[in-house]
């Protein structure tokens, strides 16, 4: 129940944040590449 709990909340916050999160996923890629 808790690892679902945590799930719920992780989905949440993505979709509460949106293209933060994408972009934010982008730059920390473009980093590790450089």
């Amino acid at each position: 129940p808790t690892l679902n709990l945590i799930i719920s909340i992780m989905g949440r916050t993505v979709g509460a944040l949106g293209n933060l999160t994408f972009v934010l996923c982008i730059i920390i890629f473009i980093f590790a590449v450089m």
